[in-house]
Order: C-alpha cells, then sequence, then structure tokens
C-alpha cells in the first residue's frame, strides 16, 4: 500500500489567465486524501459551495482528478442587515478554487463517485480488481 502514496501530490497553483486573478487573491480548500486496498478516499472542505458552481474531472493522461470550483460571497445585506455596517474583518475567502491531485495508474475511473455533504465534498475512486489468473488450455495438433 505504501507504493502509492508517492502519488498523491495536491497541486493548487492555477495559472492567472485561467481564473483573471493574482496569485493571492486565490483560496484552496483544505484535502484529506486516505487509502484502503479497494480505494482512495478523498475529502475536501469547502463549506458554502453551490454544488452548481463545483466540477470534477478525471484525466487519464497523465493520471489527474480535477476539482475547480467557486465560493460566492454571501449577501448578508437583507432587511436586518444595517445598510451603513462597515467592515472591521474578513478572513473568509471567495472565488474561484482548483485542485488538482495526481493518482496512481490502478483506479478505476469508471466508478469513482462524489458526494457534496455538511461542507465536505467526499470522493472515493475503486482501484481496479487484480484480474483473476486465466487457465489457457493448451490444444494438439
Amino acid at each position: 500500500m505504501a507504493k502509492h502514496m508517492t502519488y498523491f501530490v495536491v497541486q493548487g497553483m492555477p495559472n492567472e489567465a485561467e481564473f483573471g486573478r493574482s496569485w493571492a487573491a486565490r483560496w484552496q480548500p483544505r484535502t484529506d486524501i486516505y487509502q484502503t486496498p479497494e480505494a482512495i478516499y478523498i475529502q475536501l472542505e469547502a463549506p458554502g459551495l453551490d454544488h452548481g458552481n463545483l466540477r470534477l474531472d478525471y484525466e487519464p493522461e497523465p493520471g489527474q482528478l480535477i476539482v475547480e470550483g467557486r465560493r460566492e460571497r454571501a449577501n448578508l445585506r437583507g432587511a436586518a442587515w444595517p445598510k451603513t455596517a462597515h467592515c472591521i474583518q474578513a478572513e473568509i475567502e471567495y472565488g474561484p478554487f482548483r485542485r488538482v491531485i495526481n493518482l496512481p495508474p490502478d483506479i478505476d475511473s469508471e466508478a469513482i463517485a462524489a458526494t457534496y455533504e455538511a461542507g465536505l465534498l467526499l470522493i472515493t475512486i475503486p482501484h481496479k480488481k487484480p484480474s483473476e489468473p486465466v487457465n489457457v488450455r493448451v490444444s494438439v495438433s
């Protein structure tokens, strides 16, 4: 199992032209990756996302899972919110993000599944089942 761990390099450097933002203006959701003999499990922490602003793609060459999304700033200026309020502190990051996760070659890309619940994107990537030995019958001519 340890042989696969070198594959899990999570990249988070989108190019500026793609997002039209400076390097300092983007955010990256924290990501945990777990592995069992059966599958790879990824948790991506991204509360406040609309699932319509979320996209997952698997690129077989070079074997990467790409997770992209955008968290929009909530409109807090409702009826109860004072119109003249000034921001004192702003720590929540908004805008686009992109994570690229390198995967080992033995995954079953047809069976990748993802759910978004309680602010976590949960991705399951099963390993391919090892092929069973095939008994080849030798014919005599």
